[in-house]
């Protein structure tokens, strides 16, 4: 039987398998503490707001992010999390970031990578939490509300409410346009400093 990519591979864990999408999206909801606080919108979300950053998969639109991130976000103020695979990219950096790197199999309810991923982000106390991933993922949604930051946005995100409780929306689906989002949320990077 091929592993479960929402959980260890524990006995534990086996039935959970056979759940529908719908009671996934309840357990991990249930998991992570389903009440959501009220907050006040920031104005402008550049600044200082303890940001976490969910850096996406999708190849182009990562290398778009990281050639922004400097111009963006404050690097004492942000922790990126990611695929392992971009942590040569982050590393080669200019400007040092916080990045938290998982593998496929780590990012899995009840793997002590997974735990540990939990406990740092619960850690960082951050403001904001960026979700940029095209695809949502329930264990990694887990993750963003865990992180118990008021403001979870994320791309057309309407449907993964409470994990995330803001929702932005660009022209279309690509690249590009979620920048251009980006940039009027953050300012324009190429005048920020």
């Amino acid at each position: 039987m091929k592993p479960s990519p929402y959980f260890a591979d524990r006995f534990s864990f086996f039935f959970y398998r056979f759940f529908s999408k719908a009671s996934l999206f309840q357990w991990f909801l249930k998991k992570a503490d389903a009440e959501t606080e009220a907050f006040e919108y920031p104005s402008s979300l550049s600044g200082s707001h303890r940001t976490i950053v969910f850096l996406p998969s999708n190849r182009e639109f990562t290398a778009l992010i990281i050639a922004n991130l400097e111009r963006f976000w404050d690097p004492k103020q942000t922790l990126l999390v990611g695929s392992v695979d971009i942590t040569n990219e982050i590393l080669n950096l200019k400007t040092k970031f916080a990045f938290l790197s998982f593998t496929e199999s780590d990012c899995r309810y009840g793997e002590p990578a997974f735990t540990y991923l939990e406990e740092k982000l619960i850690e960082f106390k951050a403001d904001i939490c960026l979700y940029l991933e095209t695809d949502f993922f329930l264990p990694k949604l887990y993750l963003v509300k865990k992180s118990g930051a008021p403001c979870r946005i994320g791309f057309f995100a309407e449907p993964e409410f409470p994990f995330l409780n803001i929702s932005l929306k660009s022209e279309s689906d690509d690249s590009l346009s979620k920048v251009k989002i980006l940039i009027q949320q953050y300012g324009d990077p190429l005048n920020a400093k």
